[in-house]
């Protein structure tokens, strides 16, 4: 549930344009994620999406494809194509 209270404020700093701490808060998410749920969890996927919209949103484009790529291709594996 902490994880999910970091993502949620991640997105409010985000929404306000507080780059620095919407990464913090997304990192910090992700991290805790990760760990307790590894990276193939919805959960995680989400918020590393959050964290690629973070990129675009500042400009840096290369970033948030590598993100997005990676979080489509775990859903790929996950899901497949169809879902």
């Amino acid at each position: 549930f902490y994880a999910t209270a970091l993502v949620n404020l991640g997105n409010i700093y985000r929404v306000y344009g507080d780059w620095n701490n919407a990464m913090r808060s997304f990192t910090e998410a992700a991290k805790i994620q990760a760990k307790a749920l590894g990276e193939n969890h919805p959960d995680w996927i989400n918020t590393a999406n959050f964290i690629g919209i973070l990129f675009r949103e500042i400009g840096d484009f290369k970033e948030a494809e590598e993100i997005f790529e990676k979080c489509r291709q775990i859903r790929e594996r996950m899901f497949g194509q169809k879902h």
